[in-house]
């Protein structure tokens, strides 16, 4: 019994750790092969590794490594400065180290002066799209991203679904039957020909999410009130008050007129009965001073009843020209202007308001 036991222990390890030890085998393996000189066999062994597919962007780096050393020792340059520029990409902090391969330093600076000219190696952006697509955004100035999977889910669902597309700069993404407006769960992948996982973000176990979309309801803007014409206003105010000065003065010229109207008739009765104290024989003569009091009277009289026509006349037209008061101008918040300075004194504000 303890035997067969064993049998299955065994072999129930080897399942869960078969994966990683063969990981690790064939990176050393390679690393061995190329520290014997052996860079045909070294790079081999790198190259089946890669090709195998299923290896996440940290496990791809001391492969990508042991590769480019071995095309550098191969002399091949266009596929050392390939690697590195791939392997810069997945780690931006490598460093050659000791190395003294010059076929290897030369690649290494042409790929670092390929990513200073592009900040960013891989990234991309999910979002949400018209009805019941999503949009992907995909970051990749070398050119290494071969597939795009996504894999999407409306928050609660068990199962997921996948999408697979060849990488667009902008690509929109239809998920048939997937409530756009509901929260997402999701994983994104950017993969490389052989599959291997170049840039990933969210799992299964650990998804992404997308935020419901809340219907924004629209705020109620009240329509402003439209400012008076202060112009027009101004217009206004100003012909009603000469209109009205001109009507006082009309009125005040009016009653003068009349004053010196009575003082007139006064002065014509003492001249038609000769009722005067003056010296002499003829009326004239006795009533010299009582003539002369009655023309100046009669000339002021003349003048307040014709400066009372020309102001009253002068005050209609005014108040005729003067422009009519809207509604909407009387409802209207008049616009305010207001300028202060320094008052009187030591201390002091005083302000001036233009309306």
């Amino acid at each position: 019994m303890m035997p067969y036991l064993s049998r299955v222990f065994a072999l129930g390890c080897l399942l869960m750790l078969c994966p990683a030890l063969v990981h690790a085998d064939e990176r050393t393996d390679a690393e061995t092969a190329l520290a014997q000189g052996r860079a045909f066999r070294a790079a081999t062994i790198a190259t089946r590794a890669l090709e195998a597919g299923t290896r996440r962007a940290d496990e791809l780096v001391p492969l990508l490594a042991v590769l480019a050393r071995a095309r550098a020792a191969q002399q091949d340059a266009d596929a050392t400065r390939e690697l590195l520029t791939r392997l810069l990409a997945l780690y931006p902090s490598f460093r050659l180290g000791d190395d003294r391969n010059v076929v290897l330093h030369s690649a290494f600076l042409e790929a670092r002066g390929f990513w200073s000219e592009h900040p960013t190696a891989l990234d991309a952006v999910l979002s949400r799209g018209p009805d019941d697509a999503l949009v992907l955004q995909v970051t990749d100035p070398a050119g290494l991203v071969a597939r795009v999977r996504v894999r999407v889910r409306a928050a609660g669902e068990p199962a997921f679904r996948e999408v697979t597309r060849a990488p667009e700069a902008r690509m929109e993404l239809p998920v048939p039957g997937l409530d756009s407006d509901a929260a997402l769960d999701y994983s994104l992948a950017l993969l490389d020909a052989s599959g291997n996982r170049l840039w990933e973000q969210g799992s299964d176990d650990a998804p992404a999410h997308l935020n419901a979309v809340i219907a924004a309801v629209p705020p109620v803007v009240e329509a402003p009130q439209p400012l008076r014409d202060d112009r027009r206003i101004a217009r206004r105010v100003a012909l009603f008050t000469g209109g009205g000065v001109a009507a006082g003065l009309a009125a005040g010229a009016l009653i003068g007129a009349a004053v010196a109207n009575r003082s007139r008739q006064s002065l014509a009765r003492r001249w038609n009965e000769a009722d005067c104290d003056g010296a002499g024989d003829t009326r004239a003569e006795r009533c010299r001073e009582v003539r002369s009091r009655l023309d100046e009277t009669q000339t002021v009289a003349v003048g307040l009843y014709t400066l009372s026509g020309v102001a009253l006349l002068g005050s209609v037209a005014m108040l005729w020209l003067a422009p009519s008061l809207s509604d909407a101008d009387a409802r209207a918040p008049v616009a305010r202007t207001w300028d202060c300075f320094q008052g009187p004194g030591r201390v002091g504000v005083a302000c001036a308001g233009r309306f």
